[in-house]
């Protein structure tokens, strides 16, 4: 009787331990899962923050060199001509300087200046063409697949409702914001990771240098004016350029180069015919530029 006992009590202890080594075993497999679970979330931010940074920076570079190279140098025109790839479907007179097409604000009478919401309206359908290629992933570390919708704005005529993508440009007193919406997804095995919104600020002060052309244009307008004037009005002339000649107005604005960053001078120039203006060469010369 006392064998029998005590084998009885050696079965049941032998069954408690194999449910405690399935207990144990559990435990395990499902901290290792969590574990795993847990070290695949953290590659998937970390991804998804190394695609976010690359695209920023991207649409950063797109946004300055359209601004300074573009929208300034050719008088908030992309290209003054016909061009169905950035979506300018109008064509303004226009002068060449190099390979720089100044468009005129003013000729045979009438004012065709572009406004502010046109100028934002042209630099969205630019910075949506080219950031596109913010979308080469090749040089990064990416362990998942990454997926986005293929835009098709020319044929869509830029109408952003149209599609999943799209880019919203802001020019503001101080500075020009981009907002870039483009849902990336990054799939590895089931885990999915999306970003969908890209934003960036340039301290470019395009609102200011528009008004104040837009100043200068009125004033000539009127017959005779004073250029001089009206820069000094403007309480900005010991930080600008302004000279009138051979029927182009150029604002120089040394802003964005002295304690700046871009270490660039801002230019933004467009042609006038027709009118008689004084002080018409050399206005407000800020001397100590470098």
């Amino acid at each position: 009787m006392t064998n029998l006992k005590k084998k009885g009590d050696i079965t049941i202890f032998l069954i408690l331990g194999v449910i405690l080594a399935f207990i144990l075993l559990f435990f395990a497999v499902t901290n290792s899962r969590k574990t795993d679970t847990l070290k695949q979330d953290l590659q998937m931010d970390q991804q998804a923050d190394q695609i976010k940074f690359y695209v920023t920076e991207c649409l950063t570079d797109i946004g300055q060199d359209v601004i300074f190279n573009k929208i300034g140098l050719q008088g908030g025109y992309i290209d003054p001509d016909f061009n169905n790839k950035y979506g300018s479907y109008e064509s303004v007179p226009w002068l060449k300087s190099g390979y720089v097409k100044i468009p005129y604000w003013y000729t045979d009478g009438e004012d065709i200046s572009p406004t502010l919401t046109e100028i934002e309206t042209k630099l969205s359908r630019y910075i949506a063409v080219e950031a596109q290629k913010c979308l080469d992933f090749n040089d990064l570390t990416i362990g998942g697949k990454i997926s986005y919708p293929t835009p098709n704005y020319q044929d869509n005529k830029f109408e952003f409702n149209k599609e999943k993508s799209s880019v919203n440009v802001s020019i503001n007193a101080n500075d020009v914001s981009i907002l870039y919406n483009m849902p990336i997804k990054i799939t590895n095995n089931e885990n999915v990771v999306t970003i969908e919104k890209f934003s960036t600020v340039l301290q470019i002060p395009l609102k200011s240098n528009l008004e104040l052309a837009n100043n200068i244009l009125q004033e000539m307008k009127l017959m005779n004016a004073d250029l001089n004037q009206i820069c000094i009005d403007s309480g900005r002339s010991s930080k600008l350029d302004v000279i009138y000649h051979n029927d182009m107005l150029i604002i120089h604005d040394f802003t964005t180069y002295v304690g700046s960053k871009y270490r660039r001078t801002f230019t933004l120039q467009f042609g006038i015919k027709g009118h008689i203006v004084k002080n018409r060469y050399i206005i407000c010369i800020y001397a100590n530029i470098y």
